[in-house]
C-alpha cells in the first residue's frame, strides 16, 4: 500500500512540474508578444477592430459606379488600414483596354516556355493533367 501511494505522489509531482512548464513558456511568449508591440510602437492589437466606423456616403457618385462596388472598396480599405483610412474619391477607370504586340509576343514567349519546362522536367516530378 506504500509503494502504490509513492508512485501516487511521484506522478503528482511530476504533473505538477508539468503543468508549470506549460503555464512558465505561455508566459514567456504573451511578453514576447507584448514587447514585440511595445517595439513595433502599435498599442492595439492587429485583428479586427470592435469598433463601428461610420464613412461619410459621397454626394455625387459618378455614372457608372455601382453602390456595391463602393461599399466593397469602403469595406477593404478599412480593413487594411484598421479603420484609420479615407477614401476621398472614386472614378472608374476607362473600359478601353489595349494590349501592345510587345505583351502579347511575351505572353505567347512565356506559354511556349512553360509547356516545354513541364515536358522537360524528370518523369517523377511531371504534373498529369
Amino acid at each position: 500500500m506504500e509503494a502504490q501511494s509513492s508512485v501516487v505522489m511521484q506522478a503528482v509531482i511530476y504533473s505538477c512540474i508539468a503543468f508549470s512548464i506549460v503555464f512558465i513558456v505561455l508566459g514567456g511568449l504573451t511578453v514576447v508578444i507584448y514587447a514585440m508591440r511595445i517595439v513595433t510602437g502599435s498599442s492595439t492589437p492587429s485583428g479586427p477592430s470592435s469598433e463601428v466606423v461610420s464613412v461619410p456616403q459621397a454626394k455625387v457618385q459618378p455614372t457608372g459606379v455601382k453602390n456595391q462596388h463602393v461599399a466593397a472598396i469602403a469595406a477593404a480599405i478599412l480593413a487594411s488600414t484598421q479603420g484609420k483610412g479615407r477614401i476621398l474619391n472614386i472614378t472608374p477607370i476607362p473600359r478601353q483596354r489595349t494590349f501592345s504586340l510587345e505583351t502579347t509576343r511575351i505572353w505567347r514567349t512565356m506559354a511556349v516556355v512553360e509547356g516545354s519546362s513541364r515536358r522537360l522536367a524528370p518523369s517523377w516530378k511531371q504534373q498529369t493533367d
